[in-house]
Order: structure tokens, then C-alpha cells, then sequence
């Protein structure tokens, strides 16, 4: 599961070996699937490796099955096309209008983008099954190819190599995973509650995505001949130590589309999965699974907790939740608010990862921003961000000022900046002019705010509709 991630639905038909398999263990389905799969039997041996997940999986995880979970096969190319009609079911045009305007107004893709193929292209690429809260389902691939040994350079690539039983396996223990998960904690109620705040969503995302992927190892250990639970007690700082170095070869190991997409894409599409199982394991370490099912009935509320476990565990460090003040008479009738959202830590810190980006958003309490379209379809930016303190709020100003001054090439304040290991201190006000529109980043106390994109007696009516924002 992942944000704005279309989820998909293909009824077909479903092969079942005759006789009844209700009395075959868990282990004896496993074999029974890999024997299907040698004989290119491919989704007869997928119902098999389904039917022993929901054998194994309660006793790992502490949960039951409370009723068999609906498996539905189709060819990569036709879930890949049915993904892409679904995702325009899930996602309205606003929806999708704002997305692409907020990547764009931030600098995090060029103007000329295309937002919505990239998506479209990224899901499609990468899936290889998932679960449908909705409709109760698990989708799988059903290959028609035979298992090929590509070498090295193409597994590096992402090259697929038709039905390769062990990672079938994989991914099927993970989307069983989500499937226990949702006859046990609603993933559809807990989605809905986050839709309008991609920071909750995706501190969500990491708590699901981050659960599949510790049952996931913990079944590869009980493959593999040893102790399932021993992965519940594995160090999160061992483990996030792996991550962070395969994170590095993430882009080379994946398809031609992840490659190639900007980081804003390529971070948060593995932050729920490997930051998510870290935060996870933080949990277990300290209660056990009992504490994981308290986090899906209490889920973490934004990316700093999921950064910062502790913030979650022990000083509990909720997000401030921001109001802006109407600002259509301060923007003018020629512009249309196209609508609002959260950054959060994550995406600050990817934002400004060339300015002191993870110091900077490390003191994030909360933020909202605004997004316009102006009558030339220029874009207006009006974003309020609130820090723990107020020396967190001048390094987030002061990163702030320098990533915006690289981006438009200005000479101001770009004269003032430095190289040095923190965020330089800037004035509590800078403003900018370039091309007939205005910039400002102002601090007051722990509070920033940033406009850009007016001109200048919009950013002036603006910067005074600010003076009245709020806090829920």
C-alpha cells in the first residue's frame, strides 16, 4: 500500500486441485506449491503458497484468519493496464491537479513534468501483487513464462524473469500480511481518516507497509530452517544500518521508470517499507507484537514519529495541526486555490537534502501549505511551518533561503550563505523579486512563513492575511 496508490480489481477465474487441502499443514501446502510451480502449474501453486499463509502467518503473528482471503490472478500487462483505468476511479482530476502543482511549486520536478504518467508508470512497473482492502482481495500475477536465469547485470537492472517461486513466496506472505491486518484493523477506515495529509499518510504507510515487511523476513527465517521470533528482537539500528546501504543501490536494482524518477518519488515510495519496518521493530523491542497492534489502533500521526521512534514511544511529540487564514481576496479573483496539504519531515528533508536537509526538518512541529494557479497558469505558493523551537525555525529558514536561492539563481541572499555544517543565520525577513514575482520567507518566533510566486502587492496583501493564522 502507499500513498495516492491506485488499488486494483480483475475477477477471474480460479483453478482449485480437487479434494479438500483444509487438512494439509502449512509446510505440506508450501511443498505441494512447489511442486505445481515445477510443473509450470503457476497459479495452482499460487493457491497452494495463499492457502499455507493462512496457516502459518496467525502463529507467527499472534492474529487468526477470521475467513479466507480471495485470491484473483491476471497477466502483469493486464493488471498493469487495470491499474492505470483504477487509478483515475481513486484519484479525482483536483486531486491529481494539486499533486502536480505542489511537486512543481516546491521545485521538487520541473514545470514541464508529467506528474501523473510518472505515478502511472512507477505502480505499474513495480507491482508484483498487492491486497485490496476494498474489496477483500489479494491480486497476483499469473506468468505464462518459464523462469529464466538472467546474469547479474540484469537482476541489477530489474530485469523479471517469469515465475520465480521464491519471490512469489515473498510477496505473498507480505500481502497476507496486509490482508490479517485488515479483518483485524480496518486499513480502509485508517486510509480514509489520512487522505487529505500526505505526511499521515504516509507515517501510516510505514506503520502497514512496515508490519508486511517484518512478518515477510520473519517467514524468509522460518524458510530457511530457523526462528521466526528471532526477527522480532533483530536490533532496529542493525537493521536500519542494512537499509540505509541498500538504499544506495535501490535505483540500479529496480526498473527503468524507478531509475529515472526524481527522489521525491524514489524516497517516498521505500520510506514505508524500510523506515516502516525499522519503526516496527522499535515497537517490538519494546512490547512485543501486542505494542504493533496498538499502533494500528492508535497509528502514528506524521513522519517525524516514524524518524524518530522515541517521539512515539516515550515523549510522545504529536504534530501541531496548522490553520491558514482565506486568502482569496488577498491572492485576487484571477487566481484559483487549487488546494492544501502537508509536507512533514520526510518530504521537507528531501526537499532541502542538498542544504542541510535532514538538520533542517529535524525540529518539523507541523506544517500547511497553499497552492495557486494564476491566470498565465503561474503557480503561488503560501506555506506556514511551525518548529519546536525557535532556533529549529531560523535553521529551517535559514536551509530554506539557501535552497531557494540556488533554485530561481538569485544573487540575494546568496551572498550571505556559506558552506558551513548547519543552516546560516539569515535576517527574519528576506524577500526576493525575479521576473515580475515576489518571494518572501519570514520568521516570527517558531513560526515560518514562505510565499512565492505573486507579485508583490499580492505577496503584501498575503503576508497581512497571515498575520491571523491559526492552530486547531
Amino acid at each position: 500500500m502507499r500513498t495516492r496508490q491506485t488499488i486494483c480489481v480483475w475477477l477471474s477465474g480460479l483453478l482449485f486441485i480437487a479434494g479438500s487441502v483444509q487438512a494439509q499443514s502449512g509446510e505440506e501446502l508450501i511443498s505441494m506449491g512447489d511442486r505445481l510451480a515445477e510443473q509450470a502449474k503457476y497459479t495452482e501453486a499460487l493457491t497452494r503458497y495463499k492457502e499455507a499463509y493462512e496457516k502459518i502467518l496467525p502463529g507467527m503473528r499472534g492474529l487468526p484468519f477470521k475467513e479466507s482471503v480471495a485470491p484473483n490472478f491476471m497477466e502483469r500487462s493486464a493488471l498493469q493496464e487495470h491499474m492505470k483505468r483504477l487509478f483515475h476511479e481513486e484519484m479525482s482530476d483536483s486531486e491529481i491537479a494539486l499533486a502536480d502543482a505542489s511537486l512543481k511549486v516546491f521545485g521538487l520536478v520541473p514545470l514541464d513534468f508529467n506528474t501523473e504518467k510518472m505515478v502511472l508508470d512507477l505502480h505499474a512497473e513495480e507491482v508484483a501483487g498487492f491486497y485490496d482492502p476494498k474489496r477483500k482481495q489479494i491480486f497476483l500475477i499469473q506468468e505464462t513464462e518459464k523462469p529464466q536465469k538472467p546474469g547479474l547485470l540484469a537482476r541489477l537492472l530489474g530485469a523479471r524473469s517469469g515465475f520465480d517461486k521464491e519471490e512469489q513466496k515473498s510477496t505473498l506472505s507480505h500481502e497476507m500480511a496486509h490482508a490479517l491486518a485488515d479483518q483485524h484493523f480496518d486499513l480502509v477506515k485508517l486510509t480514509e481518516a489520512v487522505e487529505q495529509d500526505d505526511d499521515r499518510s504516509l507515517a501510516l504507510q510505514a506503520l502497514v507497509e512496515g508490519e508486511a515487511m517484518l512478518v515477510m523476513m520473519a517467514e524468509l527465517e522460518r524458510a530457511g530452517g530457523g526462528d521466526p521470533q528471532a526477527m522480532i528482537k533483530a536490533s532496529p539500528a542493525a537493521i536500519d544500518f542494512t537499509f540505509r546501504l541498500m538504499q544506495g543501490i535501490l535505483p540500479f536494482a529496480s526498473g527503468k521508470s524507478f531509475r529515472n524518477a526524481p527522489a521525491i518519488f524514489r524516497e517516498t515510495m521505500v520510506f514505508p517499507y524500510l523506515k516502516g519496518m525499522v519503526f516496527i521493530l522499535h515497537l517490538t523491542n519494546a512490547s512485543g507484537l501486542e505494542r504493533v497492534n496498538e499502533a494500528f489502533l492508535h497509528p502514528p500521526r506524521s513522519t517525524e514519529q516514524v524518524i524518530h521512534p522515541e517521539k512515539y514511544l516515550v515523549e510522545v511529540d504529536e504534530p501541531t495541526e496548522l490553520v491558514l487564514p482565506p486568502l482569496g481576496d488577498a491572492v485576487g479573483v484571477d487566481w484559483t486555490e487549487l488546494g492544501q496539504n502537508v509536507l512533514g519531515e520526510l518530504q521537507i528533508s528531501i526537499l532541502l537534502r542538498r542544504h542541510w536537509g535532514v538538520r533542517a526538518a529535524a525540529g518539523w512541529d507541523g506544517d500547511r501549505y497553499a497552492v495557486f494557479r494564476g491566470p498565465e497558469q503561474d503557480l503561488g505558493l503560501v506555506w506556514y511551518t511551525t518548529w519546536d523551537s525557535e532556533s529549529d525555525a531560523q535553521e529551517f529558514a535559514g536551509a530554506y533561503s539557501r535552497y531557494l536561492s540556488t533554485r530561481l539563481d538569485l544573487t540575494e541572499p546568496r551572498s550571505t550563505l556559506n558552506q558551513e555544517s548547519r543552516p546560516p543565520a539569515v535576517a527574519d525577513r528576506l524577500r526576493f523579486a525575479q521576473a515580475g514575482r515576489a518571494y518572501q520567507i519570514e520568521r516570527r518566533g517558531q513560526d515560518v512563513f514562505v510565499i512565492e510566486g505573486f507579485s508583490e502587492s499580492q505577496l503584501e496583501r498575503i503576508a497581512s492575511a497571515l498575520e491571523h493564522v491559526g492552530r486547531k
